[in-house]
């Protein structure tokens, strides 16, 4: 998908006095993954909040809730893993 790119503070990106715009799924798909549920005003049931697993040994519903997220957001998701090391593994985009 194409859009507004962030920098990795997540502001703008911009260069020449415009907007970046540039291959966004990536993007999408970690900030799903950090919001949590009501962060997103307009779509208040929208997020994962990695950051309350964090601690948590529920890799599994971990997992689940982020395979639903992306495909709510409507991304056909093909894999998404948790490891217990703390990697995310994701196969998912939009077609």
């Amino acid at each position: 998908m194409k859009d507004i790119l962030l920098d990795e503070t997540f502001d703008l990106q911009v260069k020449h006095n415009d907007f970046v715009l540039g291959e966004s799924t990536r993007q999408h798909q970690g900030l799903i993954l950090m919001a949590n549920k009501g962060e997103f005003k307009q779509h208040p049931f929208t997020g994962v909040g990695l950051r309350l697993y964090v601690e948590d040994d529920r890799l599994g519903a971990l997992r689940v809730e982020m395979a639903k997220q992306l495909e709510l957001d409507g991304m056909t998701v093909q894999r998404v893993n948790v490891y217990s090391n703390g990697k995310l593994e994701i196969r998912a985009s939009y077609e």
